[in-house]
């Protein structure tokens, strides 16, 4: 008889050869080491190491007899109080023990829980099955009846912007654009089912949140930009609207004769739905104009909404214009001491919001401060002097993709934006930006020297481009 060592220095063909030769039965399947074990193996034993491995009869009768063995030890799982064999009583002992130290189940997945465990033991399955349902229940319990958990504490009423996520999910923005404890999340669900976007003007009533969430949740949605949301949902898209030149004009002067909005009239006339820049060169500041020109839209079209946009302000400056234009409209603002992604959230937003209304037939002003600083935003930090061209490109990009949003809609409402854009600064993203927005607006006005006051012009100082694509009627 061969040693292991030769034998395990064979093929397994070789092997098989041999174990032929002994007249050892093999399976066909059979490992190498099997079949030396079978050849070194004392007469009459190789059939027990022959079919280690893969005798299909065999190991349905040794798992009937492990089954037959356990069952008591399954049986202890079930409610039904069934005494156990006299042989196995140490085996029950310990199930019931492990049956006590599982979690707490609450009263709603009881009878599921009975109904699995007693399914187990029906089946026969052996031990490792009501294991693997038991942390199955605790998955499933972990999910279930959360929706129709009792609310613990008052709803309350709740008013914001919604800002979608690209997982379909959102947030109602309740203290401005920006995130904040108060948002409120809404579900996925209801955005489908009212078709909802981002920028809607949502009233309703939420719930607190649960001990596991962050953030209260909608709960029933009463208005959708001002009216009850409707069964059937059929609002126009932004993008599919017809946009046209600006057929209505909007006057500053309010009739007087002399300063600056005057002349903003005479020379370069501002038409619903255009897109303007004032343009300033240096240190020059345009925060004198714009603020008038929010004022005299504040108070002589009452019938259009006014944003004011601020990125990169002064807070001092954003409290002041605040309440100056406390009755006659809204400033959004992000200040200079907060990130670029604040400033692009809030931007993006406001644009949003503007578009929603548009859609719904409403006219919008959207006066903005700091549209060369939204493009450093977009171009990695704010810093864009030394950013790579493709950098760059995707900021200008970006910019010009906001300032596009300003249009006059066929059968809609129409964005008015009038943005102030910084040249002369050294900064590259500053100048391409302000060359590339020129092509894109429809008038502009260049601060070329120090601002006069607002109700006097003198010569030189402020320079309107009327622009040739109006078709404002009599204003032509």
């Amino acid at each position: 008889m061969p040693d292991r060592a030769l034998l395990e220095a064979k093929e397994r063909d070789e092997l098989l050869q041999i174990a032929a030769a002994l007249g050892i039965e093999v399976t066909p399947r059979a490992h190498k080491s099997t079949i030396i074990s079978a050849i070194l193996a004392p007469e009459g034993a190789s059939d027990a190491g022959g079919d280690e491995t893969e005798d299909p009869a065999d190991a349905d009768a040794d798992a009937d007899a492990d089954a037959e063995t356990e069952a008591p030890v399954v049986t202890t799982r079930t409610r039904t109080p069934t005494p156990p064999p006299e042989p196995v009583a140490s085996s029950d002992a310990g199930a019931d023990a492990d049956a006590d130290s599982s979690p707490a189940v609450d009263d709603q997945d009881a009878p599921a829980a009975d109904a699995s465990d007693t399914q187990s033991d029906d089946e026969g399955s052996g031990p490792d099955v009501p294991v693997a349902e038991e942390g199955n229940r605790r998955s499933r319990r972990r999910g279930r009846g959360r929706d129709d958990a009792p609310i613990v504490g008052e709803t309350v009423h709740c008013d914001g912007l919604l800002d979608l996520r690209d997982e379909g999910y959102g947030f109602l923005r309740t203290n401005g654009p920006l995130p904040s404890a108060d948002d409120v999340y809404v579900a996925a669900r209801q955005v489908r089912q009212h078709d909802l976007r981002r920028g809607d003007r949502i009233t309703g009533v939420s719930r607190p949140a649960a001990r596991s969430e962050r953030n209260p949740a909608l709960l029933r949605l009463d208005t959708l930009n001002g009216e009850s949301p409707p069964e059937q949902p059929d609002r126009p898209l932004f993008d599919d609207l017809t946009p046209v030149l600006p057929t209505d004009a909007l006057p500053l002067a309010g009739g007087q004769s002399a300063g600056t909005l005057a002349a903003i009239d005479d020379l370069a006339l501002i038409g619903m739905g255009s897109r303007g820049l004032i343009t300033a060169s240096g240190t020059r500041s345009a925060s004198p104009l714009v603020a008038a020109m929010a004022a005299a839209i504040g108070d002589q079209h009452p019938d259009i909404h006014l944003i004011v946009l601020l990125i990169e302000e002064r807070p001092e400056d954003v409290t002041e214009l605040t309440r100056r234009l406390e009755t006659s409209g809204e400033v959004l603002a992000s200040t200079f001491d907060r990130p670029p992604e604040e400033h692009l959230a809030v931007a993006e937003l406001t644009l949003e919001r503007t578009k929603r209304m548009a859609e719904s037939g409403d006219d919008v002003v959207i006066l903005f401060k700091g549209l060369t600083r939204l493009a450093r935003a977009y171009a990695a930090g704010g810093n864009g002097r030394h950013q790579p061209a493709d950098t760059v490109g995707a900021a200008i990009t970006s910019t010009l993709r906001f300032f596009g949003g300003a249009r006059n809609l066929e059968d809609a409402g129409s964005i008015t934006m009038v943005a102030t854009v910084r040249t002369s600064t050294g900064n590259q993203v500053d100048d391409l930006v302000a060359a590339r927005l020129r092509e894109a607006a429809n008038l502009e006005i260049a601060l070329t020297g120090g601002l006069p006051g607002v109700a006097d012009l003198e010569a030189g100082e402020v320079s309107l481009d009327r622009d040739r694509s109006f078709s404002l009627g009599e204003h032509r």
